[in-house]
């Protein structure tokens, strides 16, 4: 059974953080309903239009659970089946009729993601999609004569308002996926800014090798913006290891790029970006993971990210050292490609945009206060 005290600790961390504020403006920046809950669904954080919705503040809702939005018109059925799923590490897609603190009645399409080890406690994220205006005019509808509702179907199956569907759809699923990386990154103030960093690094060498054109732009910034949130099912006791980690440890960081590639699975369909997340820590000669690729069997806009992945890392402040100076951080690449672990094209690229200066605004700026995908 969890505390109270448990539960308030966890929320002044998640608002502490040095990096909270990032947490606060992704939240309350988006038009949708966002609520934190512990692996029990007992609710710990919310955003201010989680309140429009719903009519309940964040103080009255700590310390809840989602039941206090139950309306009894949802089948008890489908709240078995979320629960299911959510256990199994899936992402939970469904419509609820809930009901608002004035009672009202509240059609609410809901997208529920399983994301564990990022705060003590935290371990759901539940995004929130008011529908009522648009159920309310499917009941208007009934009345209609025959004829009317025919015209009506017709007007809501038109191209337009299929590809508006589905843009919501997909800006929804980005907005959550955006939020992951924030989470990931609040944990460790070492890595603030290396997944902004490393895509702009790769944007940089893969326009020069001309490896992006326009249609996978989307998806190459997508997979490099996301290609570490794996990590959010790393430990702490792991993930923050002021030293080196012993083999079972290091095993363990090793599960990362599968860890998010099965999270994002549920929230992009997105070969390339999948591809990215999965395949950025395979090597050339075979040695990476997790799959052991190896020679062809790695796309090219791959072999980009894991070279400025690994010179982002370089360069920056961890727990277990201190960054390197970006000369020797070429080096140390260049000599890797060498021996055939990095693609040695992609390897030269880095040098010779460093040296030419392409690469020195990118290192010195701060990231953005708010990612966008």
């Amino acid at each position: 059974m969890k505390t109270d005290h448990g539960l308030m600790s966890a929320s002044a961390k998640l608002k502490s953080h040095p990096s909270g504020s990032l947490i606060d403006k992704i939240m309350d920046s988006t038009d949708l309903g966002v609520v934190l809950a512990t692996d029990q669904g007992v609710i710990i954080g919310a955003n201010s239009r989680l309140e429009t919705y719903t009519g309940w503040s964040l103080e009255e809702l700590k310390g809840k659970t989602p039941s206090v939005f139950k309306s009894g018109q949802t089948p008890e059925e489908d709240y078995r089946r979320l629960w299911s799923r959510l256990l199994n590490g899936e992402v939970w897609d469904g419509t609820f009729v809930n009901k608002a603190k004035d009672g009202r009645l509240k059609y609410v399409k809901e997208s529920i993601f399983p994301v564990r080890d990022y705060l003590p406690h935290v371990a759901f994220v539940a995004i929130h999609r008011d529908k009522t205006e648009t159920e309310e005019l499917k009941r208007q509808l009934d009345g209609m004569t025959e004829g009317a509702r025919l015209q009506y179907d017709v007007l809501m199956s038109t191209t337009e308002k299929y590809r508006a569907a589905l843009d919501q759809r997909a800006t929804d699923r980005r907005a959550a996926a955006t939020a992951m990386v924030v989470a990931l990154e609040a944990r460790d103030r070492n890595t603030v800014g290396h997944a902004w960093r490393t895509w702009r690094y790769a944007r940089v060498l893969a326009d020069r090798l001309g490896l992006l054109p326009d249609e996978v732009r989307w998806s190459f910034k997508a997979g490099c913006l996301l290609h570490d949130v794996g990590k959010i099912g790393i430990p702490d006791a792991v993930l923050l290891k002021p030293g080196a980690l012993d083999p079972s440890e290091f095993a363990l960081m090793k599960t990362h790029p599968v860890t998010g590639f099965n999270i994002l699975q549920g929230v992009l369909d997105d070969p390339l970006s999948l591809s990215l997340v999965r395949s950025h820590h395979e090597r050339l000669d075979g040695s990476g993971y997790p799959d052991g690729l190896a020679g062809s069997m790695i796309s090219p806009l791959v072999r980009v990210l894991s070279v400025c992945d690994c010179f982002d890392a370089l360069t920056s402040d961890r727990s277990y050292r201190k960054a390197l100076a970006p000369e020797q951080a070429v080096a140390v690449i260049l000599r890797d490609a060498l021996v055939g672990r990095l693609d040695r094209g992609v390897a030269r690229m880095l040098s010779a945009s460093w040296r030419e200066g392409a690469l020195v605004d990118i290192l010195r700026s701060p990231p953005p206060d708010v990612l966008q995908l």
